[in-house]
């Protein structure tokens, strides 16, 4: 059994028991079903927890969010063509340690 959950289309939606729902004019669901007008058949719903609304804002979030700092990429930029910009190798080591040590199952590990 195969169901389309995308809203498209003006086709009545089939549920369980060979039952469907028609669609209004605006393509949403009426819940009115054109093979029965009793209303003791059950109903389907769809609830939506508390930690997946939580994912979908966070998402929102991070996909309008810029990932490069363009101001600190210029900065560094303009030190390198002026020859003032000088790495620290042991502050970079340290932070690949560092980082190293955070990624999963390496705990611990030296």
């Amino acid at each position: 059994m195969s169901s389309s959950i995308n809203g498209f289309g003006t086709q009545p939606i089939r549920i369980a028991g060979g039952k469907s729902v028609s669609r209004a004019a605006d393509g949403s669901d009426t819940g009115a079903s054109p093979d029965s007008a009793s209303s003791d058949a059950p109903s389907d719903s769809v609830s939506i927890s508390s930690a997946a609304r939580s994912m979908a804002t966070l998402e929102a979030a991070v996909s309008q969010s810029s990932t490069v700092d363009s101001a600190r990429v210029a900065a560094v930029q303009q030190r390198i063509e002026d020859g003032t910009y000088k790495p620290d190798p042991q502050r970079i080591a340290d932070k690949l340690i560092r980082m190293e040590r955070e990624l999963p199952g390496r705990q611990g590990r030296q």
